[in-house]
């Protein structure tokens, strides 16, 4: 399997310290026994044997709305992420609160509905929320409501928001906007839990959001600082940011965190 080839031949090329070496083995044993773990690996299989259509995607589109329309009709596997829930439950940390059954929660980018899917496996009320038509779609048959904007979102409906790798796709404006609707439709007793790219070597970088392919392509690194002052303004807290993993050969890391709503 190409994803455990590739995995393995890292140890090599990123000079992988022994820690890294047995986290990378752990995870692809992890996806083997984890039937959505299983499909990642079947997704990347397949994309071996069609030419990358990442740099065309940005380049044939006007729009960020376009571009991703254009990345689920390819189904681009670069942007369109077919993580395996279970993995984005412990980067983000909230396997302990999504083990209580009933609980309703609004996941932020669609990817390839996986979370939707394993959610509503797990006894949880879901909606969505996502930039196009195509990606709700996916997941219609699994949630109560799929939503385009974040201002149609109900106020006070929920107790958990996903919020996974989408930041870095945003500009600062849109992100705000997006926070403020969703720590809005949070629950007042509800978490907001958000990985976003940060930089690994320039403390308290951020990543110019001008350039719209820069956005496109999940380029906006934001530091710790500049998100907390970006919550803040939306009437939320930081309850704690997690440093949770470095993007191997890349300056890049992910960093999460726990928010909630200060919101009256």
């Amino acid at each position: 399997m190409y994803y455990c080839i590739d995995s393995l031949r890292s140890w090599t090329e990123f000079n992988l310290s022994d820690q890294q070496k047995s986290a990378t083995f752990r995870r692809i044993a992890s996806r083997l026994l984890d039937k959505y773990g299983r499909k990642s690996i079947l997704r990347e299989f397949r994309e071996r044997f069609r030419p990358s259509l990442s740099n065309n995607l940005i380049d044939s589109s006007h729009d960020l709305k376009q571009f991703w329309e254009s990345a689920h009709v390819s189904g681009a596997h670069l942007w369109i992420s077919g993580t395996p829930p279970k993995e984005i439950y412990e980067r983000l940390i909230i396997e302990k609160l999504i083990s209580v059954k009933g609980l309703s929660i609004l996941n932020v980018g669609v990817g390839e509905g996986y979370c939707e899917m394993d959610l509503v496996e797990r006894g949880q009320l879901v909606d969505s929320l996502d930039v196009c038509d195509r990606a709700i779609s996916k997941v219609k048959s699994y949630i109560r409501q799929g939503f385009l904007d974040a201002r149609d979102l109900p106020s006070r409906s929920y107790d958990l928001v996903i919020h996974h790798l989408v930041a870095q796709h945003m500009t600062h404006e849109d992100l705000r906007e997006q926070i403020r609707q969703l720590l809005r439709a949070l629950k007042s007793d509800g978490l907001l839990a958000m990985q976003f790219a940060s930089s690994q070597s320039v403390a308290g970088l951020v990543v110019s959001d001008r350039e719209e392919h820069v956005v496109m392509s999940g380029g906006v690194l934001r530091s710790k600082d500049f998100m907390k002052d970006l919550i803040e303004s939306c009437s939320g807290s930081v309850m704690e940011f997690f440093d949770k993993e470095a993007w191997m050969n890349s300056d890049c890391q992910y960093i999460s965190a726990h928010i909630t709503s200060n919101q009256s």
